[in-house]
């Protein structure tokens, strides 16, 4: 993440440009924050004080996590299934994986072609809609999804979820949560404001992240990681 970033503000510079590195890559987790049970209407049990189902109802929130990987290209390609994007599912001679490519194509004369505006597209607009709590459908800055306005729109709206998350604000209908990192105009990745660990649990963002980042500089160069 910070090599990427890094790239990409020096690519900026280089053209003089006053875009930001966050507007051409952007990370988001998922979550899910829900209206607290009423428990006297409900007729539900009510949870025992300090237990685990005592604490989730107190949050009414939870991460989602999706160890399957999803990768939608101009609404022509889908892959889906637990290949990680890189060398080392796609090579073919390290970790064994499954995975689906799909494709709509359509013929015209002798030959066929691939389309963007079939299944694939559907696919892809009801997954954004259920994420975005149907904002993808009915916001006109949401309208293309590779413009910059729609960039910095779903930029608002996960950063907004991200503090009605962490601070318990209640039902939010966005699941986009902005990855709490902060980046700078150099490409320089920090701490985001007031959010130094992730939400729920106890572990610090940066100095695990970088500490991966050291673990992987090193093993470029070759050298051995003494504990």
């Amino acid at each position: 993440m910070h090599m990427m970033y890094q790239q990409i503000a020096e690519e900026l510079q280089a053209i003089d440009s006053d875009a930001h590195p966050t507007d051409y890559l952007f990370f988001m987790c998922l979550g899910k924050q829900e209206a607290r049970i009423n428990y006297d209407a409900s007729g539900l049990p009510r949870p025992e004080p300090e237990t685990k189902e005592w604490k989730w109802h107190n949050l009414s929130h939870f991460l989602i996590y999706v160890h399957s990987k999803l990768l939608i290209a101009d609404d022509a390609y889908l892959v889906v299934g637990s290949a990680n994007f890189n060398d080392r599912s796609f090579l073919g001679d390290r970790d064994t994986e499954i995975a689906v490519l799909a494709q709509q194509v359509e013929t015209v004369g002798n030959y066929e072609q691939v389309i963007s505006n079939g299944r694939i597209q559907q696919f892809r607009r009801s997954l954004w809609a259920e994420h975005t709590g149907g904002l993808s459908e009915t916001d006109p800055l949401l309208k293309d999804l590779g413009s910059q306005a729609a960039i910095q729109r779903i930029r608002k709206l996960s950063e907004d979820a991200l503090r009605a998350y962490t601070q318990n604000e209640g039902e939010h209908n966005v699941r986009f949560l902005r990855y709490p990192l902060d980046v700078t105009c150099d490409g320089r990745v920090l701490v985001f404001p007031n959010i130094p660990s992730i939400p729920d649990f106890d572990g610090l963002i940066l100095q695990d992240f970088l500490y991966d980042y050291y673990l992987f500089t090193v093993c470029m160069r070759g050298q051995r990681v003494q504990d």
